[in-house]
């Protein structure tokens, strides 16, 4: 698996952390462990999702690890705010998301409970 991670635009970069991208093939199928950061980020998978998810998700501050099990074929793109950076893009606080990961068209609606 080749992953990546990019820098963002000086302008962006009070907000925007990295971005990154994640693209191989996975022989093993087995999970991963991913540890609480501090982040939200925005995921788009070009390829197969990873089991349990959609194409396009936003993935709030983990509270706790979770575990992702990436797809056979795998190329992933992500968006990873700073921690006060997300609300610059949706204008709602970020503790409704904590602990989640929703489709992202439910955050630009904002219709998630």
């Amino acid at each position: 698996m080749d992953y990546r991670e990019y820098a963002p635009a000086p302008e962006l970069s009070a907000l925007v952390d990295r971005y990154w991208s994640l693209e191989g093939i996975n022989a093993a199928l087995e999970g991963e462990p991913l540890l609480p950061d501090g982040h939200s980020e925005i995921v788009v998978h070009l390829a197969d999702p990873f089991a349990g998810q959609g194409r396009q998700l936003w993935a709030g501050q983990l509270d706790r690890a979770v575990t992702l099990t990436p797809s056979r074929s795998v190329c992933a793109f992500g968006v990873r705010f700073r921690p006060f950076g997300a609300w610059a893009f949706t204008g709602f606080s970020q503790d409704l998301l904590v602990g989640r990961i929703v489709a992202l068209d439910t955050v630009w609606k904002h219709s998630f409970a």
